[in-house]
């Protein structure tokens, strides 16, 4: 059993304003049949996350799904979370609380994981106006029953 992880180095996305598009991802692999404690502590210390700001941190899909690893008790198995044979990424969130991979700036990965995040974003933005007109035809439809039945009396 086995998951990979691809990133780029930590102290190579500082500064956050400089982005340098020549780094190359690596691909760090690990077992997931292992408490999560465990996993993060072997991830972080090999990417090189300074302990301080490890909770700033989490893991996503390639198809951008955030895990929200740091809800986790540090006791769980990480089977429970990861999916043998799956690739992830350390992700981050950007000063306008954007979700941001540690991958290189012209990799492959990170424009298939931006464009996945886009379609996310515009996916859940159509399902929630989709719930507003909804929620405004039913009351509408309430308003009518109503007067209707004042109407009646």
């Amino acid at each position: 059993m086995y998951c990979y992880i691809k990133y780029i180095d930590y102290k190579d996305i500082q500064p956050s304003e400089f982005i340098c598009t020549a780094i190359e991802n690596k691909q760090l692999l690990f077992n997931p049949d292992c408490y999560i404690r465990i996993i993060l502590d072997y991830v972080y210390g090999e990417v090189g996350i300074p302990n301080e700001i490890q909770n700033k941190f989490d893991f996503a899909t390639e198809k951008g799904k955030v895990l929200k690893i740091n809800d986790y008790p540090p006791n769980v198995i990480g089977l429970e979370i990861f999916t043998d044979k799956e690739t992830y990424y350390i992700v981050y969130w950007d000063d306008d609380n954007q979700i941001k991979p540690m991958l290189g700036g012209a990799s492959r990965e990170i424009t298939e994981f931006e464009a996945y995040q886009r379609r996310r974003s515009s996916q859940s933005k159509r399902r929630s106006s989709a719930n507003k007109s909804s929620q405004g035809s039913s009351l509408v439809s309430n308003e009518t029953k109503l007067r209707m039945s004042q109407s009646k009396n």
